[in-house]
């Protein structure tokens, strides 16, 4: 899921991957993803490689920095004239002609790594026509560029294919005519990528394979050290990104000056980023990735396992030190959780950033709700096709469609420590909650125990931001915090330690830094525990429960349950929606992210609302927060919204947390059948976990409705899944209270102050 960050240290440097895209290195004269015509069978003409040592054809090259008009001869193929200092390539019908060319490349004193991105321009006459094949004397096979090139002067970056072992600093291509195209070669350019920008990284492009032959769009960026004339020695430790966004993009966070990229060869950490499969560049200055996009079931299974045969070309690298740590947050961290269980030890580290191990729920559904807005805007907003958000609508409520997506289920196969970072107003914080507690408990050797936590006040793109919605946050930096150690809880510092880069940084003892979140009022603003950070061993910590009653006098919440039943009551319109305001979104499109005054909504006449008196004292929680309610509908269906309020003194209703769930879907889930109006049900789930404090004078309350649009989807009421404008039915719902229908909320007390 796309979101813009706003960071201001140096620890979440890391987290710039989600915005950005690595732009530089040379293009192809022609989109690799896009319509050229069909490769003739020229293959089988080619000469095996096995019969083709790269001794037979190289040409060496030597004390210059760029080598201009080399017209040396070519091995002939074919048809293939050799006349001087050019090489004419007419090709009758069903013949290929061609000349296989190599390089070895040397600096005056120094050996040119293999992985740089040399770059040949083959000028010819314009007679025609050709294709360029690159030997991969690794795999021992031919690799035919799928494009068409053509016109006098044609630019090829040769790192965009595997080609040649190139260990020994070679390079090996062949020029290809067919079919009657009558081409001539008048001269051939090399020119040197340009490796003396000290400050920069080295840039190349590399298509790697996946399991079915997809070729997926990847950039590497190597180190460089100021100390060496050109880059140091490998072998280096890696950082892989994974991404869905264009990476043509400007790193838009830097450090001291430098991007990302600089940052990490700075520390002579190779950065590898690449598209996921079917993604499209959107600014041309970047290959596509091939294959047909799907909803992130292509990274560690059902359908393809990308991110594991990413990992195999890694690993085959001779720049490879054998250590990696996966980073990224959103849609870039969902693939991390993914790929995790089926690498295990291969990797060192992972540092996913508001993301989570089950993408239904973080994602596309709250206990049978369908998240609209969160679904429907990101994959609009990204160019996917409009299959895939059909294919969400289909199958949100399936549970066996979306438990092949639950990699929280595979937490004993992971074997690496983890660094979790989300906000209280993320997506689903209870999503990533869980998969840290999975990981943390559940984990296989090295992954359990080695998990940290830090649950920042903000939302999805403001995890440590100092004002999010309509609230300030004051120690937001935890350099603010007079209590909090900075170093302890630094996630790039963090990332460095497994890649031996930072052999000196100590993780925390504990394993949670929760941001308590509080009044904004100067008198409470900074009055412990409102907005401070603590540190934890565990999450939740160990509460005492506060039960709330509901009661329909006023109607209000309770210390104690009213000994009398009653009832309330509210309808669900749905042409006449609640509309969202903050909370848990995407931010960006027509919805509101974070913590809002919900005293607009709540003018909605289907709200019903429920308040304690003003609090005497002050009350910090501190976990899940979980809700009973017994209730009936007079539809065959309907949901079930809540909202959890903190009403100020000034009469501001801020949102705390909501939630939501479906009835038929929650019925259904434990076997109970379908909805039967007039029924009563007894209904329980969680509104969400917080660290919060309600502060004195302040009062406590829920608001209970049926539609929260566009965050939820709105329930027709008449068994149909979605609300198409033409099927809904006005849903009448019965909350009851007191006596045995005893509704209530629970709240765990806990003051880390105290």
């Amino acid at each position: 899921m796309r979101a813009h960050f706003t960071v201001t240290a140096f620890a979440l440097i890391l987290f710039a991957a989600l915005l950005s895209a690595c732009g530089g290195g040379t293009a192809p004269a022609s989109d690799p993803g896009g319509s050229s015509p069909a490769i003739p069978p020229i293959m089988d003409q080619l000469p095996s490689l096995d019969e083709l040592p790269p001794t037979v054809v190289v040409r060496s090259v030597s004390e210059a920095f760029q080598q201009e008009g080399w017209q040396g001869e070519g091995n002939a193929l074919g048809t293939a004239v050799q006349d001087g200092t050019s090489i004419s390539l007419p090709s009758g019908e069903h013949q290929m002609a061609g000349g296989i060319y190599g390089y070895t490349v040397t600096y005056p004193t120094l050996a040119v790594p293999y992985i740089a991105p040399y770059e040949i321009t083959i000028n010819t006459d314009g007679g025609g026509d050709f294709w360029v094949a690159l030997a991969d004397y690794g795999r021992m096979t031919w690799n035919i560029l799928p494009e068409t090139f053509s016109g006098t002067a044609v630019n090829m970056p040769i790192g965009l294919e595997p080609n040649a072992s190139n260990s020994d600093g070679y390079f090996i291509y062949a020029i290809l005519t067919y079919g009657g195209e009558n081409v001539t070669v008048s001269s051939i350019d090399l020119v040197y990528p340009d490796l003396f920008v000290l400050g920069e990284p080295v840039e190349y492009q590399q298509f790697i394979e996946a399991d079915d032959g997809t070729r997926l769009a990847t950039s590497i960026f190597l180190p460089y050290e100021e100390s060496e004339l050109l880059i140091p020695d490998p072998p280096y430790p890696a950082v892989l990104f994974r991404t869905p966004y264009d990476k043509a993009e400007t790193f838009s966070i830097q450090y001291e000056g430098f991007n990302l990229p600089t940052a990490l060869a700075s520390l002579n950490v190779v950065m590898v980023v690449q598209y996921f499969r079917g993604r499209k560049d959107d600014s041309g200055a970047w290959p596509d990735s091939e294959g047909t996009e799907t909803l992130f079931r292509e990274h560690n299974g059902p359908d393809h396992t990308d991110a594991i045969d990413t990992m195999d070309w890694i690993e085959a690298r001779h720049w490879y030190n054998g250590t990696t740590v996966l980073s990224g947050p959103s849609a870039l961290g969902l693939w991390i959780y993914q790929a995790t269980p089926g690498l295990g030890d291969r990797i060192a580290g992972i540092y996913p950033q508001v993301s989570s191990g089950n993408v239904a729920n973080w994602a596309a559904q709250r206990n049978g709700c369908f998240k609209r807005s969160n679904v429907e805007g990101w994959l609009t907003g990204n160019n996917y096709p409009p299959e895939l958000l059909t294919e969400a609508e289909d199958n949100y409520g399936s549970d066996a469609y979306w438990d092949a997506l639950d990699f929280d289920a595979q937490a004993s196969s992971a074997a690496c420590p983890g660094y979790h970072e989300v906000g209280w107003w993320d997506v689903d914080v209870e999503s990533t909650i869980y998969s840290w507690q999975q990981l943390q408990s559940n984990g296989g050797a090295g992954a359990a125990g080695n998990q940290w936590l830090v649950i920042g006040p903000g939302g999805h793109d403001s995890m440590r931001s100092e004002t999010v919605g309509e609230l300030t946050f004051p120690t937001t930096p935890l350099e603010n915090d007079p209590r909090a150690v900075p170093d302890a809880w630094d996630g790039l510092k963090w990332a460095l330690k497994p890649l031996g880069r930072n052999p000196l940084f100590f993780e925390p003892t504990a394993h949670v830094l929760a941001y308590f979140i509080g009044s904004d009022e100067p008198a409470f603003q900074t009055t412990e525990p409102n907005n401070h950070w603590y540190e934890m061993d565990a999450w939740p910590p160990s509460a005492s429960d506060w039960v709330l009653y509901l009661s329909s006098d006023t109607p209000s919440l309770t210390d104690t349950n009213p000994v009398a039943e009653t009832t309330a009551g509210w309808q669900c319109v749905p042409a006449n929606p609640v509309l969202t305001k903050g909370g848990a979104n995407l931010p960006g499109g027509p919805m509101l992210a974070g913590p809002y005054d919900q005293s607009e909504p709540e003018v909605h006449e289907d709200v019903l609302q429920l308040r304690t008196g003003g609090l005497a004292e002050a009350v910090s929680v501190a976990g899940p927060i979980p809700v009973h309610l017994f209730v009936s509908t007079d539809a065959v269906d309907t949901d079930i919204m809540v909202k959890l309020i903190d009403e100020y003194p000034d009469g501001r209703n801020m949102l705390v947390t909501d939630s939501a769930v479906r009835l038929s879907w929650y019925l259904a889930e434990n076997e109970l059948g379908d909805v039967v109006p007039g029924t009563v049900y007894e209904v329980q789930f969680n509104l969400g976990d917080r660290a919060y404090v309600f502060e004195s004078g302040h009062m406590i309350g829920l608001d209970i409705q049926s539609t929260n649009y566009p965050r939820y989807d709105i329930n027709p009421g008449n068994g149909d899944p979605f609300f198409t404008g033409l099927n809904g039915t006005v849903q009448g719902s019965t909350l009851y209270m007191g006596g045995a229908t005893n509704s209530h909320v629970t709240l765990p007390e806990f003051d880390p102050s105290a």
